[in-house]
């Protein structure tokens, strides 16, 4: 059942062919040839929905050759008049009144025969796109199945690759933790030892009280006597056992720490899980695709919005180090984080990485002044190095990343980057602000 949107708007019996601008309604084939006949109506604006003039006479039904239909702006006149210039059927007074120097370009529909030869010609080349359409269109399907097939093994791919790394990390944690058990089990069996010679010290100790305490009660001197004797020979040779005891009582304390190298690599160096290779469409050859890395990261950019950025010799660059801008909208907020990690200076001296955030307004002014800033960027304009070795803006002073932007503090900046030689005429103010930008 058809809508009210999708039948006139006067009528209400025909389907939408066209729009009048001043009424602000749709209207039906009828009700859109007629309405500015009306005079109510005469100085309305209408068009065809699909804005074309072709397609707007081979959608009205045709029930009378275009010489014999009446001129739409000269209601008493046939459009017998063909104006090759302006693609339109007009009526001579047309001609007088906007087509005066058209003279080359017209042609009397009157004297114009029926080719059925070019009839026919035409019906073959239609036939002819159809065929070449209905090709395409079976080319489309098979390429949409392989783009599906693609994405599916290039994530099986990924799966099976992190498999590897998480058994070759699994593997390392097993031998980290092995070597935890083995200095555990050698701290251990030292204590063991030192405790089982304080139980026997312990027990001895109490047997020769015992021992003492017997022979005290049944005053038996003379054993006593003898006994004590071989008692402090047997009391030197307990305190050395302690002492010697003592002097083993440690253990060697240990504790895990991070392979320098590995967490370098893995958090620094390392900077993606891999790359996409394209195969040119027809050809087997394979091509690296930077702008395709499998991770957002300083050296390949993602899916969607990385580029690697080569200087233009004929712009001013700057000692910025190398390094990645991001931006994207949160919240309606344009966010943008740059990254330098640790390097060295052409001098050989070091500067330390960085990572500095700035939030703009999601307004003209804080998407061009994010254009211009990502400019400032690509040409190293934006940051410098100090005398500490420290990576900190050059000349521009953005507000803190923990606050918005407002709109005088864009324009401040904007300034700031005028004197650096960018300014709004060097962007383009349709381009997508957002994505990833990395330069060497």
């Amino acid at each position: 059942m058809a809508t009210a949107s999708d039948v006139c708007g006067f009528c209400f019996k025909e389907p939408v062919f066209g729009f009048c601008e001043n009424c602000n309604i749709s209207l039906g084939v009828s009700c859109f040839s007629n309405h500015t006949k009306i005079h109510l109506f005469t100085s309305h604006i209408v068009f065809p929905l699909d804005n074309s003039d072709n397609e707007t006479c081979l959608s009205v039904p045709i029930e009378k050759d275009i010489h014999e239909q009446k001129c739409q702006k000269h209601e008493t006149d046939p459009q017998s008049i063909y104006c090759g210039r302006h693609d339109a059927t007009i009526c001579g007074r047309c001609i007088l009144a906007d087509h005066m120097t058209c003279k080359d370009e017209i042609v009397d529909l009157h004297i114009t025969k029926f080719d059925e030869q070019k009839a026919n010609s035409l019906l073959v080349s239609l036939n002819e796109i159809k065929g070449e359409i209905k090709d395409l269109q079976v080319h489309v399907d098979r390429n949409v199945k392989l783009n599906d097939e693609c994405r599916a093994s290039s994530i099986d791919a990924i799966k099976d690759f992190r498999k590897k790394i998480d058994l070759r990390l699994n593997q390392l944690q097993f031998e980290a933790e092995q070597s935890t058990e083995r200095k555990h089990k050698e701290n251990m069996n030292s204590l063991v030892e030192l405790a089982k010679i304080c139980k026997d010290v312990s027990l001895r100790i109490q047997m020769r009280g015992e021992k003492i305490e017997e022979l005290s009660k049944k005053k038996q001197e003379r054993h006593l006597f003898v006994y004590s004797k071989k008692l402090a020979i047997e009391i030197d040779e307990i305190r050395t056992a302690i002492k010697q005891s003592n002097n083993k009582n440690h253990v060697t304390k240990f504790t895990f720490k991070e392979h320098p190298t590995l967490e370098n690599i893995l958090q620094k160096t390392i900077i993606e899980i891999g790359t996409l290779q394209e195969a040119c469409d027809g050809s087997e050859e394979l091509v690296d695709d930077t702008h395709a890395s499998l991770t957002r990261t300083p050296e390949h950019a993602d899916e969607s919005c990385a580029r690697k950025i080569t200087q233009p010799k004929n712009f001013a660059s700057g000692n910025q180090p190398p390094g990645k801008m991001t931006v994207e909208l949160y919240f309606g907020i344009v966010r943008i984080e740059y990254e330098f990690l640790n390097g060295q200076q052409s001098d050989g001296k070091m500067y330390k990485a960085l990572t500095q955030k700035l939030r703009l307004p999601n307004s003209v002014n804080g998407r061009n002044v994010c254009r211009m800033l990502k400019l400032a960027f690509q040409r190293k304009l934006l940051f410098t190095i100090n005398s500490d070795g420290a990576i900190v803006y050059n000349g521009i002073k953005p507000r803190s990343s923990d606050y918005v932007m407002k709109e005088f503090e864009c324009t401040r900046v904007t300034t700031q980057l005028k004197d650096k030689g960018i300014t709004m005429a060097d962007i383009d103010t349709n381009d997508d602000f957002m994505g990833t930008v990395i330069v060497d």
